[in-house]
């Protein structure tokens, strides 16, 4: 199905008087955000720099035209800025963004607790932005507490994150994004047929 041809039509009428027939392409519809959670319904897949939406959307689902299913159901609203960029066109994008000198500039400080959970063996990382007085005075630490439900051991260190290392991690974290399960996919494309209606 070809997103575009779903859009509902409306009459514009020019200054001269010319009525022309166009696709409403300000209306939209969203997912409802319980369905993120249903875990039947999707799969994670990681975006290769080679993959575009169409690419996937043809992997996947047989037609490249599919491509507004992957962006519609990872609430991806920019098909260029929205999806991870390729090798080639993030260092450009850096470049022209900083500065060849300004890449290793920090970009932000960061405190990373890292607690393990010594019983079960979980393990949960937390990251807090600091200001640079919090990030001079805080002092690393590995300490390990007995507690009732077994022994946690926390890890305290910092980081300072260049410009380079921002978007870089920006960058990498849109590379995992949900796939509609595609025996799904017919029951999507008659419900946003129903809902542009």
């Amino acid at each position: 199905m070809r997103y575009f041809a779903i859009l509902p039509k409306v009459l514009n009428t020019t200054p001269t008087g010319v009525t022309t027939l166009l696709t409403n392409i300000k209306t939209k519809v969203n997912v409802i955000n319980s369905v993120f959670n249903e875990p039947l319904l999707f799969y994670k897949y990681d975006v290769k720099d080679s993959d575009t939406p169409e690419i996937i959307a043809h992997k996947y689902y047989g037609d490249s035209y599919y491509y507004w299913v992957v962006l519609l159901f990872n609430q991806m609203q920019h098909p260029i800025w929205s999806w991870p960029l390729a090798s080639n066109v993030f260092e450009d994008f850096v470049r022209n963004k900083y500065g060849e000198s300004g890449l290793n500039d920090i970009n932000y400080y960061e405190e990373i607790q890292t607690k393990t959970n010594l019983y079960s063996g979980d393990v949960t990382i937390d990251r807090i932005k600091l200001n640079e007085d919090d990030y001079n005075s805080l002092v690393e630490s590995n300490i390990t507490y007995t507690l009732p439900s077994g022994d946690l051991n926390i890890v305290t260190t910092k980081r300072q994150v260049t410009n380079y290392e921002y978007e870089y991690e920006l960058n990498e974290s849109k590379r995992q994004i949900n796939l509609l399960n595609s025996q799904y996919l017919p029951a999507v494309e008659l419900e946003f047929k129903n809902l542009y209606k």
